[in-house]
């Protein structure tokens, strides 16, 4: 691990030289470094290891009781540990314990044979899941009523990580009497074996006092052990780019070694053999070349590597002790789990979000229902009247019509019937019950139940059936117990057609206390009607499905209900086939569902529910904020299309003023075609080519385009931002495709699910110069050309360059653009996108989404810095493909955390997560990396110059104790300091002016211009040092005979080393006062540490000199370091030329930095410079609160085939008749600025945003 850095690698190399004669540097000053650097690493791994190892001995020590047979077949019991268990043991578990193997259920304790397992460890799912006994076991009660009578064999699949398949077969050995060698005596038993008989490692049993497993899988043969892959090795973009920094840094350092050992080479041909100097040995020269890279060597920056990783940690700590970030309701702080990229929080340039529990609650709410075509819950209601948790219906007319002889009784009877037995909810009935009174014709009784259910939609209509009269109380076996209006039904539920992807619903048929035969079937409604019986009266359906758009537009989830009565006949002909299916060893997935398709006919339509989804708390203020800082974001889902565009719209990732493109072709053909075409329009015509354009006037015009930019550069100088600002709103403008009316008649075509819909007529924009300033592009009105009330716009009709777009694109057509003919040409149209939505995702597929966006497309581009977040299991490959993952500790389990980088409470954390601790630690690691550069390229080539004028001899001009301090002690502290508690704005500046976030998104702070110049000042640092000392009191004409071909020394009291001393007093004093110009606010630590390192050296130097002056120096045997500084603070010239040095080397970055602020400021700039101008008026800069007025538009959880264009024309129509109304409005993504007294506060109640920081 120690040598995975090519600059560990590279510095051991080099301390090794260090060794030999010809080395100018002590190996003990060389290797000091070196063991540091190493033993901090040491120390992390060794830290991390040992953590590792005591959270497997935790595992591995937690207690288990085994069942057995010792060597005589004598069952015996073991109360081990899970280190102790091995294949073929029976496993005790009591209610709430983790199953330690993978097991096959035996036994429970329940009569019905069953046992509910909780899975949030494997799949991040909270449900309980069924487990169902062997059937050839069931009946057995006890572990030693199993072993002492059987024998058990099971022939199974080898272990694979397939969490959603087990196949295998278990067979039954009676024992033969000893006395009887005939088979005939034995008993034989075979039992098939699936998914639904195994109980997996990690998961936890429930709701059964005991449970018997026979362990088939153990170790790293479990299915979660061969689940769990290696976290990836994530490096931030900064370190990426510091390796190939690295690498040009190693060329520079071959390069004057080779240049300085050409001088020496040609120097040494000018020489007599008698000539050579004393003090270089005979055998040096054949060495020169590897003693000028030792001399170098200090060009790498080995430290900063141990700095940045305590930068890190410290970084890391802000993170976990922010306590805006806490949640206080979960008690839920934030987490950090690699803090190797905190830097890429504050450069993420995309978001990939899930969208159930991330953006969303996953507290479904049973809102409105629709009954026989008459809707419920659409009017206003009582407010003062309660609702049952987990709904908001109190609508009395339901109740009132099923309690009357009302025409739609029986249809309400049968809807709510299915709410409440259609599921594979379980109640658990041992928690006591409590009347509640009912202000409606009937009372009854709702017991306090706890539902546990497969998924929080089940559990929202089981509630509101409940608050309607319909209890489900316990389920015995195959018997469902339910309490209807105060009076106990039994139901058997004689088969579940259970829910999957592809079927798109559920059903189940069930015997009434009469005999009759039902099957109730919930789902889909563009699957549900297509099953609808010919005899169903159309009006009915026709009605339904307008109240299905309408639940859409308001952004609701929807499942359509139905039923079918069945004769005994029909169902027993069914059930044998259907058994037939479930036995079948082979294919018994697509035989059942093909069996189950053949009952599910003719049913007759009930009426459809809607369901709630409500946004997490600051959902919409974080996207629109994250959004305005410049980053676009993916919202990556399994839900439907409309679902998601409504989610999209409420929570702002899709905004009025964006043209929607909706991609939804199902051949490649086609797709191909359509992006070509979206290409011409959003990629080639913003450089003004067209599809006949030549690739030389293309390159014509991005040379004008360029030309116009250096322009705008210097009338940025000359004339202002409020001028030039001005000038940027004349931009050039691109002809816009006709589109279809906003009123123009649906269709049934999916050729029109792409089309391009216009944006929405924007609001009058309210701004002034600082709100130029600070942001152009977010203060520039865009014209609409809209009239009439109709969204079309003729060829001739022109759009503003900057005009956002978004896309939507399905599950299906997805697949088609994650083809690798064809995917790139999906990457350039979609990242001109503000916004991307995909639908209907795989977890494989999100992943392979954030790969596509993440990976570079060209050779040596650095590819886009990407984020990821979600909170289940499904989201865990997208969390690790993206450059950062963050888990949200949601209710579906900690599988996303355990995966991630970095786990938050909420979504609305993020936005702080990223706008104040990314925006930091960008810049903070920005400074200690350039400055720690500068200061290395100072110290080596300094040595440099010197070689210059001592013939390239590879004289060393410092002492080697003060090599080793350089970077150990006397530059390092104030640059560390900076990178710790640097801040140029305060927190709450960044929160409320999120387009701060741009430096970290341009790369601003850390880019090859930046390195490049601080090496040239670095250098510009050396020869100053270099040059004043040697020059300023002519210590030249001391140390150079007029025969320059020999050195000579002691001429007079001040020697080579004690002008090195001067020189490495300058550059120290030198590099401290650059590292305090690079502060943005002091404080104590600033102070401290950069007071205390320069009288620390001035101390230590003045020691070193006056105690340890008789240490050898390299070459000599003199004490040339005895009485150096005693002399040197004597001298005039010294003094002279530190004040001299100083403000010489740091004069041209004082010069640059202000011509910066002055002619070309940040953003941040600008906000200190008015935050001092308001303080200095006794005033405060705050932000007008945004209004976030909008109404939820968009689609639902499903719909009819051929609905989409409707529900699109009515989101333009509702959102054009709210424009109507609302009239001229300010859009969120401008948000105006004013200056008030510091009485005064902001909209929400809190204080003015902090005064300014110097």
């Amino acid at each position: 691990m120690q040598f995975s850095r090519l600059a560990n690698l590279y510095t051991t190399i080099v301390v090794a030289l260090c060794f030999f004669d010809f080395s100018p540097v002590s190996p003990v000053a060389s290797l000091t470094p070196l063991l540091i650097v190493f033993a901090t690493s040491a120390l992390k791994d060794v830290s991390e290891d040992r953590r590792r190892q005591k959270g497997d001995a935790q595992v591995n020590s937690r207690s288990a009781h085994i069942v057995r047979r010792d060597v005589l077949d004598e069952v015996m019991h073991i109360d081990g540990t899970w280190q102790d268990i091995e294949v073929g043991d029976v496993l005790l578990l009591k209610d709430g314990d983790q199953v330690p193997a993978d097991c096959i259920l035996l036994a429970t304790s329940r009569p019905d044979g069953r046992c509910y397992v909780e899975t949030a460890n494997l799949d991040g799912e909270t449900n309980l899941k069924i487990r169902q006994v062997a059937s050839c076991t069931k009946h057995f009660l006890t572990a030693e009523e199993i072993l002492d009578r059987y024998t058990l064999e099971v022939e199974c699949d080898v272990p694979n990580k397939d969490l959603f398949y087990f196949d295998g077969v278990l067979k039954l050995k009676k024992f033969a009497d000893e006395a009887v060698a005939d088979t005939t005596n034995k008993e034989d038993t075979e039992t098939s074996l699936t998914m639904d008989n195994l109980i997996l490692r990690g998961s936890e049993s429930r709701n059964a006092e005991w449970t018997l497993g026979l362990v088939i899988y153990t170790g790293k043969e479990t299915k979660v052990q061969m689940n769990s892959v290696a976290v990836p090795l994530k490096r931030s973009f900064v370190e990426k780019t510091l390796d190939t920094m690295f690498v040009l840094v190693l060329m520079l350092l071959f390069g004057i070694s080779i240049a300085c050992t050409l001088g020496n080479n040609n120097w040494n041909l000018d020489l007599a053999d008698d000539s050579t100097p004393w003090y270089i040995k005979e055998d040096s020269n054949g060495y020169i070349f590897l003693s000028y890279v030792i001399l170098f060597n200090n060009l790498i920056p080995l430290s900063m590597y141990v700095t940045m990783e305590g930068v890190r940690f410290v970084h890391a700590r802000y993170i976990e002790n922010d306590l805006e970030m806490y949640d206080v309701k979960t008690d839920t702080p934030a987490q950090v789990r690699n803090s190797n990229i905190n830097e890429d929080l504050g450069q993420i340039q995309y978001i990939f979000s899930d969208k159930t529990g991330t953006l969303t609650c996953n507290e479904m709410i049973f809102a409105k229902c629709t009954i026989a075509g008459l809707r419920y819950n659409d009017i206003e209601v009582d407010p003062a009247k309660r609702a049952r948790p987990g709904t908001r219906f109190n609508d009395g007319r339901l109740l009132a019509r099923l309690n009357s002889n009302h025409s739609t009784k029986k249809e309400i009877h049968d809807f709510l019937l299915l709410l409440t037995i259609c599921n594979t909810v379980i109640p658990e009935t041992n928690v006591p019950t409590s009347p509640t009174s009912s202000s409606d014709s009937c009372s009854v009784e709702t017991p306090t139940i706890k539902y546990n259910a497969s998924s929080p939609d089940e559990e929202a209509l089981v509630l509101a059936a409940a608050d309607l009269g319909y209890v489900l109380e316990s389920r015995d076996g195959s018997l469902c117990h339910t309490l209807i209006q105060g009076r106990p039904m039994s139901f058997e539920i004689l088969n579940v057609l259970e829910f999957n992807s592809d079927r798109k619903r559920m059903s189940v048929i069930v015997r009434f206390p009469d005999g009759s035969i039902v099957l109730y079937c919930k789902g889909a409604d563009d699957i549900i009607f297509d099953l609808l019986s010919k005899s169903q009266p159309q009006g009915v359906a026709h009605v339904t499905r307008g109240h299905l758009q309408e639940y859409a537009s308001e952004g609701l989830r929807t499942l359509t209900t139905a039923m079918r009565r069945l004769t005994q006949e029909e169902y027993d002909q069914w059930n044998q086939l259907y058994r037939q299916a479930e036995f079948s060893m082979e294919g018994r997935a697509a035989k059942i569902a093909k069996v189950s398709a053949i009952i599910e006919v003719e049913l007759t339509l009930l009426g459809a529910t809607a369901i709630e989804d409500r946004l997490q708390d600051g959902v919409e203020e974080s996207i629109c904020a994250l959004r305005k800082a410049g980053i676009k974001f993916w919202v990556l889902t399994g839900d439907k299309k409309e679902t998601a565009l409504s989610i999209g719209m409420s929570s702002h990732v899709i905004d009025d003023n964006m043209d929607v493109i909706v991609l939804g072709q199902r051949d490649k053909g086609s797709l191909r075609a359509r992006l070509e075409e979206l290409y011409v329009d959003l990629v080639e015509d913003k450089w003004g080519s067209d599809e006949t354009s030549s690739a030389t006037s293309v390159l014509l015009e991005a040379l004008k385009r360029a030309i116009l930019y250096l322009w705008d550069l210097v009338k940025l100088a000359l004339v202002g931002r409020d001028e030039e600002a001005e000038a940027r709103k004349k931009r050039r403008r691109l002809p816009r495709r006709e589109h279809a009316g906003a009123d123009a008649a649906p269709t049934d075509s999916p050729a029109h699910y792409d089309e391009v819909y216009p944006a929405l007529p924007n609001r009058d924009i309210t701004e002034n110069s600082f709100n130029r300033d600070l942001c152009d592009h977010d203060f520039e009105p865009k014209t609409d050309n809209m009239t009439g009330g109709t969204n079309s716009m003729s060829s001739g009709d022109f759009i503003d360059e900057e005009l956002e777009f978004a896309m939507v694109i399905d599950g299906k057509t997805l697949a088609l653009v994650l083809d690798d003919d064809i995917k790139y040409l999906f990457l350039a149209v979609a990242t001109q996108c503000k916004s991307v939505i995909c639908c209907r995702c795989s977890p494989s597929q999100k992943a392979s989404v954030v790969k596509l966006v993440t990976e570079p497309t060209l050779m040596f581009s650095p590819g886009n810095i990407t984020l990821a977040i979600g909170d289940g299991a499904n989201d865990v490959p997208m969390i690790q493909a993206a450059n950062v993952g963050v888990g949200i500790s949601g209710k579906e389990g900690r599988q996303a955390v355990l995966s991630s980088d970095y786990s938050i409470a909420e979504f609305q954390y993020l936005k702080r997560l990223l706008l104040v601790h990314g925006n930091y630690s960008y810049k903070r690691i920005s400074k200690l990396i350039l400055f720690s550069f500068m200061k290395n390229v100072a110290l080596s080539m300094s040595n440099f110059f010197l070689a210059m004028e001592t013939m390239y001899s590879g004289l060393l001009m410092y002492f080697s104790i003060f090599f080793t301090l350089y970077n150990a002690l006397f530059t390092t502290i104030p640059i560390v300091v900076i990178a710790m508690y640097n801040q140029d704005v305060s927190p709450a500046v960044l929160m409320q002016y999120p387009t701060l976030y741009v430096n970290g998104l341009k790369n601003r702070s850390f880019n090859w211009l930046s390195f490049f110049g601080w090496c040239v000042l670095g250098a510009w640092h050396a020869y100053v040092v270099y040059a004043v000392p040697f020059f300023t009191n002519g210590s030249i004409v001391w140390y150079f005979s007029s025969d320059s071909s020999k050195l000579q020394f002691d001429k007079r009291d001040l020697g080579l080393w004690a002008n090195g001393v001067a020189s490495y007093t300058y550059l120290i004093t030198a590099s401290t006062v650059q590292v305090s110009l690079m502060t943005s606010n002091w404080t104590r630590a600033n102070v401290l540490s950069t007071v205390g390192t320069l009288v620390f050296y001035y101390l230590f130097t003045a020691f070193f000199c006056a105690v340890f002056g008789w240490t050898k120096a390299d070459f000599y045997d003199t004490e040339v370091g005895y009485g150096v500084v005693s002399q040197l603070v004597n001298e005039g010239w010294f003094w002279l030329g530190l004040l001299f040095s100083v403000v010489v080397a740091i004069l041209p970055n004082y010069i640059a930095k202000a011509g910066r602020v002055l002619f070309y400021p940040e953003p941040s700039h600008l906000m200190r410079e008015w935050n001092r101008l308001a303080k200095g008026e006794d005033a405060a800069v705050v932000m007008d609160s945004p209004r976030l007025v909008r109404r939820n538009t968009g689609f639902a959880f499903s719909h009819c085939p051929g609905e989409s264009e409707m529900a699109l024309g009515v989101y333009r129509s509702s959102n054009m008749r709210e424009q109507s109304r609302a009239g001229q409005r300010s859009d969120l993504s401008n948000v105006g600025m004013r200056v008030q007294s510091p009485s005064s506060s902001t909209a929400d109640g809190s204080s003015p945003s902090p005064k300014a920081l110097d």
